[in-house]
This record gives structure tokens, sequence and C-alpha cells, in this order.
């Protein structure tokens, strides 16, 4: 009797070392390249970064070139300059080039250049340039005491003319033309250096409700004039951007400034007032003005 013996072979489960060698090797991949993507990004960060330092160096030293009061300043005479700055992120070379317009005197052209090298020590640079004026902080002064000097000259009594006034009081005093008469064409206009030009002035003012989150401005922001305006000409005009916020734009003749007022309205209470209404009140401003305004639901929660 023949007996057969049969053995069976049973495999272990788990993982054998060359598919472990195998997992390793893709992780390890992947690992480099999320670490070499990591440095790409870190790279382009720093360089916008001093970038960025690099526009503002030359933006500032382009303003302060443009502050200059007269044609002859040195510091913008007709030449090319250079300085090195150290800037918190690296170390940059400023350029700047100087020329005189040919039409215009008082106008000068200006090219500002940063330079700077990278981290890889590639040499980058940015340019920002500008046509700059000079500006006479008299100017505006000599400007106003001439227009008075014109409107007194052209008067022709010595006085300023007022419409409707009385001639002994400095007003019209000169002698009508006789239709009648061909020989008498009246008084003639004496002769002009031509048509006087007004200098106007133009500032902003603004403002902006804080408080509670429910307030709004009314839609109509009034603006009266108190400046010397006899003709009302010089008022301004004001929107509403938001309906938390205002702008007025006034235009004024007057050299020691603009003066009026400003009224407001809101839907809850001004804590300035504890009412509904505010009326800002402004005397001889020569800058622009910003405000703000506090607001609560009702006139208690005012702190």
């Amino acid at each position: 009797m023949n007996i057969s013996r049969f053995t069976t072979f049973r495999r272990d489960g788990g993982f054998a070392l060359l598919e472990t060698l195998i997992a390793f090797l893709v992780l390890a991949v992947g690992l480099l390249a999320l670490l070499s993507f990591h440095g790409t990004t870190q790279k382009i960060g720093a360089d916008a970064k001093t970038r960025a330092e690099a526009v503002a160096l030359a933006e500032d030293k382009l303003q302060q070139l443009e502050s200059f009061l007269i044609a002859g300043d040195p510091r913008v005479a007709e030449d090319s300059y250079s300085a090195t700055v150290t800037g918190q992120l690296t170390d940059y070379t400023l350029e700047w080039e100087v020329t005189d317009d040919p039409d215009q005197p008082n106008l000068k052209n200006v090219e500002v250049t940063a330079r700077w090298a990278d981290r890889d020590n590639v040499l980058q640079a940015v340019e920002v340039g500008s046509a700059i004026r000079s500006v006479s902080p008299t100017k505006g002064v000599g400007d106003f005491v001439t227009l008075v000097s014109a409107a007194m000259n052209s008067s022709g009594g010595g006085g300023i003319d007022i419409i409707g006034g009385d001639p002994g009081q400095g007003g019209d005093d000169t002698d009508p033309a006789d239709p009648t008469d061909p020989a008498d064409p009246g008084d003639e206009e004496p002769p002009g250096d031509g048509e006087v030009v007004v200098i106007t002035q133009q500032l902003t003012i603004s403002g902006q409700l804080t408080g509670t989150n429910a307030a709004t401005l009314d839609a109509d922001v009034s603006i009266q004039n108190t400046s010397i305006d006899p003709e009302g000409v010089y008022s301004g005009s004001c929107i509403r951007p938001t309906n938390k916020s205002f702008s007025c734009t006034v235009i004024y003749a007057n050299a020691t400034g603009w003066s009026g007022s400003i009224e407001l309205g809101t839907n809850k209470v001004f804590c300035a007032t504890g009412t509904n209404t505010l009326v800002l009140i402004y005397t001889n401003i020569t800058t622009n003005q910003s405000n703000s305004i506090i607001v609560a639901n009702k006139a208690d929660q005012c702190g």
C-alpha cells in the first residue's frame, strides 16, 4: 500500500525587502520634489520683497527731488548722481539723472534707477521717472497781491467796484456815453495788459462715520461758503462715496484760506451734538481736512 505525503507551504504576510526599498525610493523622490518647490517659492517671495523695497527707495528719492523750490536748487542741477543705500533686505545703488527741459526753464526731467544683486548674484534694476517743476513758496501770495492791485487800479476811482453801490463809496463813477451826441463816446476804457487772471486754491474736506454699524449719512450733504467772495463763485461741492462717508471739494481765491460750514445728517445720533444733525465749521483753512465722526443708536450710548 503506497501512501503519498504532501507538504503544504504557506507564505507569511508582510513586505519583502525589495518592496520596502521601492516604497522608500518613491517617498524620497516626493520629498525632494516638495523641498525643491518650497525653495523656489521662498526665492520668488524674497525677490518680490526686494524688488518692492527697491521701488520704494527709488520713489522716495524722486519725491525728495520733486520738493525743490527754485530753478537754481543745486539738488536738481543737470547732472548724473549716485548713492549707496542700505535697505532692510540688501544694499542698493541709487542712480539718478537730471536733465533740463529745452522748452520750459523751470521744468526738469528726472530718471531714478535702483540696482541690486539678487540671491543668485544676478544684477537687477528698477527705474522710475517724472517731470518736476519748481514752485516758489511766495508765488501764491505774490499772485494775490497782484490780483488785488489790478482790481483796485481798474476801478477808476481808487476803490473796488461794488455792484449797485454808491459811486461816492468807491462804486462805478464813470460817465456814461450820450447816445445822441456822436462826439461823446463816454469815458474811454484805460489801456491794460489784458484780462486779470484769478489765482484760486483748492482743498478737500472728508469724513467717515464710526461707532454703530447701523448708522448712515443722509444723501444731502450741504456746504455753505463764507469766504471773502463777493460774487459767490468759489464755493464747492460734496459727494457721498459710501453711506458712511462724505468728501467735499472747495475752491477759494482768498489768501487767508477757506471759511465755511458743512451740514451733515444721519439716521442715528451724532455723539458731538446728541441729535441727528451736525454742522462742521471751518475758519481760514488752507490744508485738507479729515474727520472721524462718532455716532450711536441713542444719545445715552455715547461714551
